[in-house]
């Protein structure tokens, strides 16, 4: 009996909390908002959709660090809470994650393969188990779910692997799709703003991409159209059901990427009337604590050691690194100051570029009409929001207050970490790249634009299709770019008239190249296959020579038939080291063809030679020989196939 009272109280408080959202819509739902709503659904649909196709088409491997997610997921499948608790600050786990991966490979060519009967019914090798750091240390809250399903495909059943991972990928899309739909429902001004911003083309690719950006992005949408419904709502204090889904709202914040729960900060824009009494004043405020200590405090605890109590090698590292770079910071602040400055500037092209839209790992073209439609679309999304805003000036001043804070805070690291990376020689070219951490940030700013406008639109209707047709084409252009990048050698650009520059190398260190000698006494060659019509050139990459005087005869010949197409001398005395030669060549050949490129040195000083780069790998389909003797490798070079 008293079982049954209790499951009926639960169903009754369920049911309550549920309810809210009922309430809480139909209060919006005002013939105007009804008749954006239909409009709105279009957007929804067309981002569900695409996304969906996203999650089945995007390579595995192609997302940001999407190997390192896959092997924390399937450790915390296992229950470890902990990543890299293995010996030696280690994780277990498939090593199909990484063999399997797009980013792994040696070029960047089609990746129809992954779906052909050998790769897609992959299965994992228990015998051969991976062990290694998972960059991957985010709290485990945001891959309860994909952890969920893989300890049922993986650890339950014999799953293929690719397939696995699209399983999960909808299970993070899916949960994305949520929080996005919430938002929007909840939201009271910036509808259109929310939607088009969830599914802009760097959102939806990281949305469809197993990453802990999609949490982090659906949270903080869900947490900011909450607070604004809150402020909004016509009730003198917030009720018992709006404060229970505010403090989960709040507490989703502490498990989201570290340094997005200051966004907890908008909190300061509800009335303080609203909070009422005195417990649920305390009960919010705990709960940004907790969420804020949770977010900060995750970060350190799982860089130790908690079996031994002792720092382990990763925090040592990140302390030793933070003292460095705080030494540079001191001992040049002139020079750490000026970068410091310049980076805001130089950095604002490729950011914007990459918040709007970007493939995994810069990879591949992206169409540039995209950067040029995406200002075109947000102002038409504002002008149509700003009919329904109630938002007040108070309000519009802490949202862009907030938005600056945000964003200044993490342009700042950023700008600082570039500057320090300059002063120590390091690469810096992913620092200016980072847009798409200022996702979860840009409804604040568009919402207020929105909401300052207080004119009403003329032509409501096709300003709403007009958005509509911007939205679709954008995202059209995106995915054509994808496909393009993803599954064929030159699509984008033959599309666009350019020349396709092949092999497309990825993870290529071509400053540390290994190295093959040239001299007098000896010859060199490569073949490759041919995968265009039309050759403009061949490059091959000279990473130092050590003779004063001498020259270079650069040769290419076909091999059916066998003869020589062109050929050219190269005075040594022209060549900067870390240079190509090119070769030019204008000829149509067979696609699929084998050609050879022949190198020859003479006059070169005594016990002297030429270095030319290669990658030790035998990846290539082509064979590399030194005086007709087969070597492992390839040499650098590339073959220009013309539009």
């Amino acid at each position: 009996m008293q079982n049954d009272r209790f499951i009926s109280k639960v169903k009754q408080f369920v049911y309550q909390v549920l309810f809210i959202f009922k309430e809480n819509v139909d209060n919006q739902s005002t013939p105007e908002n009804l008749k954006n709503s239909r409009f709105l659904n279009i957007i929804l649909f067309t981002g569900f959709c695409l996304g969906i196709l996203f999650c089945i088409f995007i390579p595995y491997g192609a997302g940001f660090d999407e190997e390192q997610h896959m092997l924390r997921i399937y450790d915390l499948s296992g229950f470890n809470i902990i990543p890299n608790q293995e010996p030696g600050n280690k994780t277990l786990g498939l090593s199909e994650f990484f063999t399997l991966s797009y980013q792994r490979r040696f070029f960047q060519n089609s990746a129809i393969d992954l779906f052909n009967e050998q790769n897609i019914f992959t299965k994992a090798n228990y015998d051969s188990m991976t062990i290694a750091e998972t960059r991957s240390v985010y709290s485990p809250i945001m891959f309860l779910p994909q952890a969920f399903v893989a300890g049922i495909i993986w650890r339950l059943f014999d799953f293929p692997i690719i397939p696995g991972v699209i399983l999960l990928r909808i299970t993070g899309f899916l949960l994305y799709v949520f929080l996005i739909y919430l938002s929007i429902r909840f939201i009271p001004a910036g509808k259109w703003v929310m939607a088009i911003l969830a599914f802009s083309p760097t959102a939806l690719f990281q949305a469809a991409t197993v990453n802990a950006d999609g949490f982090t992005n659906g949270v903080s949408f869900f947490f900011i159209g909450y607070v604004l419904f809150i402020v909004t709502k016509n009730e003198k204090e917030i009720g018992f059901k709006n404060l229970l889904v505010l403090i989960c709202a709040i507490l989703l914040l502490g498990f989201v990427k570290p340094t997005f729960s200051i966004l907890a900060f908008l909190l300061v824009i509800i009335p303080m009337k609203k909070y009422g009494s005195k417990k649920k004043t305390i009960a919010i405020i705990a709960s940004a604590i907790i969420a804020i200590v949770c977010n900060f405090g995750w970060s350190v605890l799982v860089n130790l050691d908690i079996n031994s109590g002792n720092v382990n090698s990763t925090l040592s590292s990140t302390n030793s690194g933070l003292l460095g770079k705080i030494d540079v910071l001191f001992s040049q602040p002139v020079e750490f100051f000026s970068l410091f400055f310049s980076g805001f500037s130089q950095s604002a092209i490729p950011r914007y570029q990459s918040w709007v839209g970007v493939y995994g790992y810069w990879v591949g073209s992206v169409p540039e009409i995209i950067y040029w439609l995406f200002p075109i679309l947000l102002i038409a999304t504002i002008v149509i929001d700003s009919v329904t805003s109630k938002l007040d000036k108070k309000t519009i001043f802490w949202l862009f207050i907030t938005f600056v804070l945000c964003v200044f805070g993490l342009s700042s690291l950023r700008a600082g970490l570039r500057a320090v990376e300059i002063l120590t020689g390091s690469d810096r070219s992913m620092l200016d790249s980072q847009g798409r951490y200022f996702v979860p940030y840009m409804p604040l700013l568009f919402i207020s634009l929105g909401s300052l406008i207080k004119k009403r639109i003329l032509f409501p209707s096709w300003s709403r299709k007009l958005t509509i047709f911007l939205f679709v084409t954008i995202l059209g252009f995106y995915t054509f770019g994808l496909s393009a990048t993803y599954y064929t050698d030159c699509g984008y650009e033959y599309l666009l008239g350019k020349s396709c520059k092949m092999p497309k190398y990825k993870n290529l260190e071509i400053s540390n190249a290994q190295v093959v000698s040239l001299n007098n006494n000896n010859y060199i060659k490569q073949t490759f296959i041919n995968t265009c019509r039309e050759i403009e050139n061949v490059q091959i990459y000279l990473k130092e020579s050590n003779s004063q005087k001498g020259m270079i005869q650069l040769s290419l010949l076909s091999t059916n038939p066998s003869k020589i197409l062109t050929s050219q001398i190269f005075g040594i005395d022209n060549i900067e080291n870390g240079s190509f030669l090119t070769l030019p060549f204008n000829g149509f050949v067979e696609k699929g063809s084998e050609f050879v490129i022949d190198l020859k040195a003479s006059g070169l000083d005594q016990s002297t030679s030429v270095d030319l780069g290669i990658r030790p790998n035998e990846v290539y389909k082509g064979s590399l020989t030194i005086d007709d003797q087969l070597l492992e490798g390839d040499l650098i070079f590339f073959y220009t196939c013309k539009n």
